[in-house]
This record gives structure tokens, C-alpha cells and sequence, in this order.
């Protein structure tokens, strides 16, 4: 399965492929140009170079099948203004956990709802996917709000985390 851009009102949402992480890694933005993307010096952030160094190696099999990082690109101007994704491929029991940050200049102004919605539907669609999992930070009131937004139901927390959760139809 090949996964495909995903382009809302505001936003083009483009599943990176294993190339695209090494080379936002590299601190290069070659590949990036090609595509008439453009870098503001904000992204990536410090968390999502973390989880690129996590997920590099994983991606090798499935670079291009969606169920890892998607970059988010202002439509306005080509210009990256976060990510979002998931940890991985659905487990045995059909989970799958997504996560997303922007950065700070462009959060409140609903392109993390537009993001975060326009990925949840798009694996909802996929027959492997029967729950869709998520955490935020206890005090995060833009991710809680965002997360309930999306349709997300709190399902449990502990003294630093609420664990969400939406179960596909």
C-alpha cells in the first residue's frame, strides 16, 4: 500500500517516506525543494527529530504505507509548520497511536484540528484499523480540546498523561 497526500483547505498533508526522514535528519532540504516545500528554520522540532531517529530503521519495510510521520505543509506558502503520524503499523488487535506538534507560531489556528481529523479518517478507512489511541500531557488543554474535537474519549490517566481513544466503525 502506497500512501498519498492528503489535501484539506489549508493543508497538504505528505506521508514521508524513509528517504524524506534521513534526509531531514541530515539537515539537508534537497528532496524537500524538489517538491516545492519550503523550511522556515522552525521545523523540524526537537520532539520530531527524536521520534525520526526512532522510526528510520522501522520505515525500511513500509516506507510509504502512511502509518508513520506525515509532514504538514501551509498550503499558502509551502511552508512546513509541523507533523503528525502514527507510532507504526496496527499491532494484533488493530491499534494505532497518533501523535502531532507544530510549531509554536502557527498552533491555535485549527490546522492541528485539520490535521489530526483529515489522518483519523484516513485510517478509518483502512481494514486493519479498529482503534485509534492517543496521550497528551495532563495540563495540555490545546491537545485535550483537539483530541475531543476529533471524536477521542478519555479513557483512562494517571498524574501525567490522559490516554485517549476512538474505536473505528
Amino acid at each position: 500500500m502506497v500512501a498519498h497526500n492528503i489535501e484539506t483547505e489549508r493543508l497538504i498533508i505528505m506521508p514521508m517516506t524513509h528517504s524524506m526522514v534521513c534526509t531531514v535528519l541530515s539537515g539537508s532540504t534537497e528532496e524537500y525543494e524538489k517538491l516545492g516545500v519550503k523550511f522556515n528554520g522552525k521545523w523540524p522540532l526537537q520532539d520530531t527529530l527524536d521520534i525520526l531517529h526512532f522510526i528510520k530503521d522501522r520505515m525500511k519495510k513500509n516506507e510509504t504505507d502512511g502509518f508513520y510521520v506525515w509532514m504538514i505543509v501551509k498550503k499558502e506558502d509551502m511552508t512546513v509548520i509541523g507533523d503528525a503520524g502514527f507510532k507504526g503499523a496496527p499491532n494484533e488487535n488493530g491499534e494505532i497511536e497518533i501523535g502531532f506538534g507544530f510549531i509554536k507560531e502557527e498552533q491555535q489556528k485549527g490546522y492541528g484540528y485539520e490535521a489530526a481529523s483529515s489522518l483519523i479518517e484516513w485510517a478509518s478507512q483502512k481494514n486493519k484499523v479498529k482503534v485509534i489511541k492517543a496521550d497528551c500531557l495532563i495540563d495540555n488543554i490545546g491537545s485535550i480540546k483537539l483530541l475531543k474535537k476529533c471524536g477521542m474519549i478519555e479513557i483512562n490517566r494517571d498524574s501525567e498523561l490522559i490516554y485517549w481513544e476512538n474505536r473505528v466503525k
